[in-house]
């Protein structure tokens, strides 16, 4: 069983023809391809604000920027500003670990790791950050908020699952799914582990 990572599958659920396939071809490809933190560039910033939060030491965004590949200094300038920027709209906030766990379906395994574990107005807010340059549809903000409630919800009662589209400025909360969209996921789960069976037996 592979593991698709959440933004992939996101991607999928949203896409329709052909772009499904290459997606699911993608999803395979990086699967059997070994990590390499040296070109995980999101995961560097999200390091950042994960350590922020935890610590409540406010990072040195110029150093982290000026240390970063001259081609994305731009792009991570972009992402700390917008998150600062949120930042100082929100009360008080306190930290707590975010749940984690995996939710799976017959060809594929999702890791469901929100990165920041938040009380915001006194309430849990467990949230993915989503760092990508185009906006955050509802399609995929719903869909992320479902599968972050069937996979972490039943052992964490009390809280809230969130995905937080930097770029755009917008905290999705998760307020629960309609018969409708359960009935999408379970349908796009099975059409791409279906895509993926056949690239496997042709692979």
């Amino acid at each position: 069983m592979i593991r698709v990572s959440f933004t992939k599958f996101l991607d999928f659920v949203a896409q329709n023809g052909e772009p499904k396939a290459t997606t699911a071809l993608s999803a395979w490809r990086q699967s059997n391809t070994p990590y390499d933190p040296a070109t995980d560039y999101h995961r560097r910033v999200r390091q950042t604000i994960i350590n922020y939060e935890k610590t409540q030491n406010v990072p040195d965004w110029d150093a982290f920027i000026e240390a970063q590949n001259p081609k994305k200094q731009k792009n991570f300038k972009d992402t700390a500003e917008r998150y600062v920027k949120w930042r100082k709209k929100t009360n008080e906030i306190q930290w707590f670990d975010p749940p984690k766990a995996d939710w799976s379906s017959s060809e594929f395994q999702i890791s469901v790791n929100p990165e920041l574990g938040l009380v915001l107005d006194g309430q849990k807010t467990a949230i993915k950050l989503f760092l990508n340059r185009n906006k955050l549809s509802k399609l995929k903000a719903q869909m992320a908020g479902l599968l972050m409630q069937q996979a972490l919800g039943t052992n964490n009662e009390g809280t809230k699952f969130a995905i937080f589209d930097v770029k755009a400025d917008s905290l999705h909360v998760y307020s629960g799914a309609s018969e409708k969209l359960s009935y999408l996921l379970v349908g796009e789960a099975a059409h791409l582990s279906a895509m993926l069976s056949a690239i496997r037996q042709t692979d």
